[in-house]
């Protein structure tokens, strides 16, 4: 699948299939960097849940005959 930057009203976008991410920056290698953000969860045992958000992330999985 490939894909491709846009402009539209001054935002850039990554399109990739039927899905657009905007973007601001790239890279020194001319790829675009995606805005990423985390949010940290801490309980009072020390133990921590880390939530990432990506915009537009979609997993396709494939089941493996055993």
């Amino acid at each position: 699948m490939g894909h491709r930057v846009v402009e539209k009203d001054g935002i850039k976008y990554l399109v990739v299939g039927d899905k657009a991410i905007p973007f601001e920056n790239v890279d020194g290698n001319g790829k675009p960097i995606l805005k990423v953000t985390s949010e940290t969860k801490t309980y009072p045992d020390g133990r921590q849940d880390v939530t990432v958000h990506v915009p537009c992330l979609q997993v396709v999985g494939e089941a493996k005959k055993i």
